[in-house]
């Protein structure tokens, strides 16, 4: 009685009671209940006295008699639920769940009372006051929320929340706990039946609760295991709930399965996250939905066998585009199916493949992750005791899966190629059987899927139909979009005998980054687990993709090839695959790339080193090879890396030490104690070092390893005792002079010698007096060596060996003291360079300073003379008076000598020169840049590499005709040269957003004067040398200059071809029309390029191209999220403004200039004029409307448009015609086994409207045919021209619309004999069928490209019929050529 009393139960009159309940607690309480602090106190003691006196009595019996019915028990609730709102204090929220448990817990009471205390409003506040529970720890985050947007709203609107503290939440917390387990307990008794809308209000809070409750949890509780207890009462709720005392056990399932979807999904939290990643509990909500789905199904079976199948597939279609939640939900998924009954898998697997096909790219996505899960576990056999049909069985095979995979590999949309790849990776990872599945696949056809299947509805539908729809806040996928699956032609299966290489490589070059990346691991995965051998092939597809243009597949390439390399490390193939791919990454552009990659060469060659597993040595022993040399000056970046990173010192030395001895390494090791003795050292290593040197230098090594040693050895010299210093020096300085060093190592030695001399020294000055002087009695030696041979008879023979010899002692001498050569042994060298007869007046390059008199003629080889040019270039790089004499005859070599080692080492002296003196050379650069196109292969690529370099560091310019003989190398026939000068071109020189294609921009035209070889142009003229005209003439080669505008125009952006299209109509086209450029034999070749640029595919834009591309193949691919959605309508937008700016500024620009030059050439019957009509035909296709616009205003020019590409139209049909008719004759003709002379039998129905005279002239031999059609022409040239009758065809096609007919009129001077009259040109019209302007609706245009006039038929006979309605007469119309 006292809890009653503080309850304030006994305080309910009849008149505060009887109001309320009428109006079905619709109406607010007009009464005041005084609680006090205590009141919370006993509420919780009068739930207690409530479950404790249940057990034995009823408590209704006992509550009537202090005269309390349920009545007063519902407005009391209905009293303190209906005033909770956001601004509650702790107390009053504390109440309402106090009230709300009280409610459940009498509700729970048997007795007649317990059925009326049920009312639908009460019960959904009660579930509104646990809502709440879940959402008190989030209050101080909604204040603060609010407190940035009060400016924003009126003060009458702001509803303040109660900030709580964390003792305060974790109450509540604790107490929704409580009220969770009595809600549980209340389910088990009482039945919601035929309540469904309370049902759905439970489910939907008890999902409420699984979603939101421990948003802060780290906050609340100190016990991570109390954070999922109100998750776990949840979902024994929602079991509770699926029983038959609530309903049908389907329908409950349905519902449930429904509302719990986005929990699987995590859809809410991936909105949620805004790109963050997704917290860790989200993941956990997610797993354990799923388990309560498993557990559903354990209990009920084969009753919620349906809507176990719809959610799944559901969870499948609707999960997000996020990776991480793709893969959870794919694994939950897995987990799922792969225990279902066999009959329930093999159905969904069926249904699975079918979804695979869909059109919507996200459901394909969806359908492929679930496969990878289930083709790497083994495949499920079937009992002996379960029947299954021949399309289930198939369904249990992994084969129909990976058939599905391998077939998505070739799909249209680049996420789902991805996907695709990446499945096969992970499968040929782990599964174990994919071998054998593959070869299974690959020997048969794929199955045909059928769309039209029987299958289960994929939507989840109303649990009760009749009680209302389920709210539109949860989405279902309908069953016409995931029932009936067709199969559209998205993608193709790889043919039978298709390898796995095949399949995956074509995907590795792919123009889409998510692709190639995938591809990537997929080929790593492959040659690690060896579905695909390590072959040259498969390597070189890996190894490009180590200079992808994007970092992050640059990266998982390198990668890549290195773990494969850990799995072959004896694989001497990959060894230099994996040098040839990972050292070039150390010069990347990128700096986390370097890093990747010096981290994996550590990796692999410099840890472990002295260790016996160390296998590094293989990759080692490839770099000291003469195809691995170029890599080691990567190494050496790397090592110096190292050093900086104190990686490298004594100990690694001398580990490294030990390996001279061994004679299959000793050649590395002296490789790498070179490149590291450059960073570090000390007296240990230099006495061991000195040791082996004294050793190996008696013994014949190889050439490479000599080099080492000196090098080695003159690093390590400041390390040795001054009576070592003296032995390796007269060594060295003994094989020198006596001229025992190969010409390879005469630069290591020379350079050895002097780091020696400069250890004995104590300072710079004394070091380089010792080595003047020893220099000096060098060029001595030299200069009477020269001298000798150079005055002697021309019958002296020579060793050429020994000056070679002497020839790079003199350079290796003169660069370190060149005040010590004499003139003299300079004049010699040059000497050197003449021919034999050769005179000064006959070169024009500036004299030497010796008199020509005193030099014998002498007969040098092409070896010496290379030598010279290569050592005299050193000599002038200290010598500035000698380069401006040697610099123009140089320059000459390259003109003059046909020797193309000769030209080779002139074009890189004088690159080098370049450097040094860029005045100088600038004046003969244009004979460097003609080297681009030498007729050697060696001096194409080397200038590419040398002129590219200039044009890096900026020494030289983009002027002249450099352009155009760097686009011709672009261009070149030689792949090789080709591919390294587009890569300078676009990658290094032009690299940018749009810096090439303005450049191309710019010269494009220009381009057409130059390749033409049209020099009679005022602006375009070029000076151009013999050389030069002979190299790069292409004017007689139409093929090539099409390829070359072609690479301009693909590299140019869309306001580039614009902007083009104008200048080429202004420039080019209006210059012929106007007479700037006359018509003739020269030009013709310039006007016939032009018009086939214009009519290219290349010219049209991209945007534009790209929308016709995806209408044609992607037309039934949706944007699934919206970041596609978003870029789908930028992308619109854009081609929508372009499109409408090209239409306005194009058509404007060009229809008037292609009119005017198509009036010149029909003037002057010039045969161009088919070249025209084909560009004519295409502007008008594409820009119908705007054509329509712009002629409205001149009808008459209308007319004479639409006539004449409906005549040229007609002749390209009747050429075409008499092209089939002369194979079609010529066929039997040519047939074995017929005699000379004879003439097979042709039977040929005649055409409709054929006359007698056509037929007979038809069978004609072709002899005499040729006679008559000689005639003809013959004829037709003196003939004038005149329109004669065709009444015969007029009337062989009766039925064929009326064609309107030009009349004959005296007004020839002002029109062309085929313009209509001005009275009749109402009628007529640009109507579809008689029109040649295709409508964009239709099929789109095809692109032609103009055949070159040398090519180009004479023009044959016209039929033309007039457009007159006055008169319905024919007429034969002959034009002379």
């Amino acid at each position: 009685m006292r809890a009653l009393h503080d309850l304030c139960l006994n305080d309910l009159t009849t008149e505060d009671v009887e109001p309320i309940c009428s109006s079905e607690f619709t109406e607010e309480p007009d009464f005041i209940l005084n609680f006090t602090d205590s009141t919370n106190t006993s509420i919780t003691q009068f739930i207690q006295t409530v479950k404790s006196v249940g057990r034995k009595k009823n408590v209704w019996e006992l509550l009537k008699g202090d005269k309390i019915t349920c009545s007063h028990v519902q407005v009391w609730v209905f009293y303190i639920l209906n005033g909770l709102t956001a601004a509650a204090n702790y107390a009053e929220k504390r109440r309402a769940m106090l009230a709300t448990q009280l409610y459940i817990v009498l509700l729970q009471q048997p007795g007649s009372g317990g059925g009326q205390l049920y009312h639908p409003i009460i019960y959904e506040k009660m579930l509104s006051s646990m809502k709440m529970a879940t959402e008190v720890d989030t209050c101080v985050a909604k204040s603060k929320s609010k407190k940035k947007t009060s400016d924003r709203r009126p003060d009458d609107m702001q509803e303040k929340e109660t900030v709580l503290t964390t003792q305060q939440a974790v109450s509540l917390f604790e107490l929704l706990t409580s009220v969770l387990k009595d809600f549980c307990e209340m389910l088990l008794v009482v039945s919601l039946k035929n309540r469904f809308l309370s049902l759905k209000q439970s489910i939907e809070v008890f999902v409420h609760i699984i979603k939101s409750t421990n948003v802060q949890a780290s906050s609340i509780s100190e016990s991570s295991s109390d954070i999922f207890l109100p998750i776990q009462l949840a979902l024994r709720g929602l079991k509770s709930i699926i029983s038959p005392k609530h309903g049908d056990i389907d329908k409950l399932s349905l519902l449930v399965f429904r509302l719990l979807m986005t929990t699987i999904t995590m859809r809410h939290a991936v909105v949620a996250s805004s790109g963050k990643n997704l917290p860790r509990r989200v993941f956990q909500q997610s797993e354990a939905v799923m388990d309560l789905v498993s557990a559903v199904y354990r209990e009920h079976g084969d009753k919620v066998a349906h809507s176990a199948r719809a959610l799944m597939q559901n969870v499948i279609a609707q999960c997000p585009e996020r990776i991480e939640a793709k893969n959870h939900v794919s694994s939950l998924v897995f987990k799922f199916v792969y225990n279902m009954p066999l009959l329930w898998y093999a159905d969904f697997i069926g249904w699975l493949v079918r979804f695979a096909c869909h059109q919507k790219i996200s459901y394909r996505v969806g359908a492929l992750s679930v496969m990878g899960r289930l083709l790497v576990c083994s495949e499920r056999p079937c009992p002996e005791n379960i029947s299954l049909n021949e399309e289930q069985a198939c369904h249990l095979k992994h084969k129909i899966l990976l058939q599905s995979v391998l077939t998505a590999i070739t799909d249209v949309a680049p996420t789902v190629r991805a996907k695709a790849l990446q499945v096969l990776a992970d499968v040929m990872d782990k599964g174990t059987v994919f071998a054998v599945v593959f070869s299974d696949v690959l020997q048969n056809q794929p199955m045909s899927q059928s769309p039209n299947k029987e299958n289960v509805p994929l939507h989840l539908p109303d649990a009760t139909p009749s009680e209302g729809n389920i709210e539109k806040s949860y989405p279902a996928v309908t069953p016409a979009v995931l029932n009936s699956l067709p199969v559209p032609s998205l993608c193709e299966f790889p043919s039978a005998g298709s390898s796995l290489l095949s399949i995956i490589s074509p995907r590795v070059t792919e123009l889409k980054f998510v692709v190639r990346k995938s591809a990537v691991l997929a080929l790593e995965v492959a040659l690690c687990n060896g579905y695909i051998l390590a072959t040259k092939g498969s390597l070189d597809i890996l190894s490009e993709r180590c200079r992808d243009p994007l970092l992050s597949v640059r990266k998982l390439a390198i990668q890549s090839i290195t773990k494969v390399l850990t799995i072959y490390p004896d694989n001497g193939k990959l060894q230099k695959t994996w040098v040839k791919s990972l050292f070039p990454s150390i010069m990347d552009a990128e700096t986390s790339m370097q890093e990747k990659a010096q981290q994996l060469i550590e990796n692999k060659l410099l840890q472990n080193i002295g260790n016996e597993a160390y296998n590094g040595w293989d990759i080692l022993n490839f770099l000291v090879t003469e195809e691995g040399d170029p890599f080691r000056g990567y190494l050496q970046k790397v090592a110096k890396e190292w050093q900086n990173q104190q990686k490298l010192g004594p100990n690694v030395l001398k580990e490294i030490s030990t390996y001279l001895k061994d004679k299959d390494r000793k050649e590395s090791a002296w490789m790498l104690l070179k490149i590291f003795t450059l960073f570090t050292g000390d007296r240990k290593i230099a006495n061991c070092v000195f040791y082996h040197w004294q050793v190996e230098s008696e013994m014949n090594v190889s050439l490479c390893m000599k080099i080492d040693m000196i090098n080695t050895m003159g690093q390590s010299a400041k390390y040795l005792s001054e009576e070592e210093k003296q032995i390796l020096l007269s060594k060295l300085k003994k094989q020198v002079e006596t001229h025992q060093c190969e010409i390879q190592l005469i630069g290591p030695t020379f350079e050895a010698i002097q780091k020696i001399i400069h250890s004995q020294q104590n300072d710079r000055m004394s070091a380089k007096a010792v080595s003047d002087e020893w220099h000096a009695q060098l060029l001595n030696d030299s200069d009477n060596f020269f001298s000798d041979i150079i005055m002697t008879s021309p019958q002296h023979n020579f060793n050429d060996s020994l000056v070679i010899n002497h020839l790079y002692m003199v350079g290796e001498a003169s660069q370190r003291s060149n005040e010590k050569v004499p003139k003299r042994l300079l004049l010699s060298i040059q000497a050197l360079l003449t021919t034999e007869g050769q005179r000064p007046e006959e070169t024009g390059s500036q004299p030497l300073s010796q008199p020509w008199s005193q030099f014998h003629s002498t007969k040098i080889s092409p070896a010496i003379r290379a030598h010279t040019i290569f050592n005299l270039g050193r000599i002038c790089f200290r010598n500035d008076n000698l380069a401006k004499k040697c610099i123009p005859a140089m320059a000459r070599e390259l003109e003059m000598c046909e020797y193309e080692e000769v030209r080779n080492n002139v074009l890189v002296v004088l690159t080098d020169l370049c450097v040094l003196q860029t005045q100088l050379v600038d004046q003969h650069f244009s004979a460097m840049a003609t080297c681009l196109g030498d007729k050697s292969q060696m001096i194409r690529k080397h200038a590419v590499i040398l002129i590219s370099s200039l044009l890096q560091k900026e020494y030289v310019k983009w002027k002249g005709t450099l352009l155009f003989k760097y686009l011709h190398a672009a261009c070149d026939e030689d792949l090789e040269v080709q591919s390294l000068a587009r890569y300078f071109l676009l990658e290094q020189l032009l690299r940018g957003p749009s810096v090439a294609g303005d450049l191309f921009y710019r010269n494009f035209v220009a381009c057409l004067f130059y390749y033409n070889a049209y020099e009679h142009h005022n602006l375009h003229k070029f000076a151009k040398s013999d050389r030069e005209k002979k190299l790069f003439d292409v004017s007689q080669n139409f093929d090539k200059r099409m390829n070359l505008y072609q690479f301009l125009l693909i590299n140019m952006a869309d306001e580039h071809r614009i902007n083009l299209t104008g200048k080429l109509c202004n420039d080019v086209l209006d210059a012929f029309v106007e007479g700037v450029i006359p018509l003739n034999k020269n030009s013709q070749q310039l006007l016939t390029d032009t018009l086939s640029v214009l009519c290219c595919k290349e010219i049209r834009l991209k945007c534009l191209r790209a929308r016709e591309v995806e209408a044609d193949i992607e037309e039934e691919i949706l944007p699934s999220t919206q970041v596609e959605q978003v870029n789908a309508m930028k992308q619109a937008a854009k081609q929508k403004l372009i499109s409408q700016v090209v239409k306005k500024n194009l058509v404007e620009n060009i229809v008037p200039i292609i009119i005017a030059l198509k009036n010149m050439l029909a003037e002057k019957k010039s045969p161009l004029l088919k070249n025209v009509m084909l560009y004519l035909k295409e502007v008008m296709q594409e820009y119908r409307t705007e054509v329509q616009q712009i002629l409205s205003e001149d009808k008459q020019l209308a007319s004479e448009i639409e006539f004449d590409l409906k005549r040229f139209d007609r002749e390209e049909e009747e050429a075409k015609e008499a092209v089939r008719r002369r194979q079609s004759l010529a066929a039997p003709m040519s047939a074995p086994g017929t005699p000379a002379g004879a003439r097979p039998l042709l039977q040929k129905t005649p055409a409709a409207g054929a006359t007698p005279a056509t037929i007979n002239r038809r069978n004609l031999p072709m002899n005499v045919q040729a006679i008559i059609n000689s005639a003809r022409k013959n004829q037709a040239l003196r003939r004038p021209l005149i329109v004669e009758e065709l009444s015969t065809l007029a009337e062989a096609a009766p039925t064929a619309a009326p064609t309107p007919k030009t009349p004959r009129q005296n007004r020839a001077a002002d029109r062309v004999a085929s313009t209509p009259d001005q009275s009749h040109l109402a009628n007529v019209t640009f109507a579809d069928d008689i029109s040649a302007i295709v409508a964009p609706s239709q099929t789109d245009p095809q692109l032609v490209l103009i055949q070159h006039p040398e090519s180009t038929p004479p023009p044959r006979t016209w039929n033309i019929t007039s457009p007159s309605p006055a008169t319905r007469r024919s007429g034969r119309l002959r034009r002379k050529t």
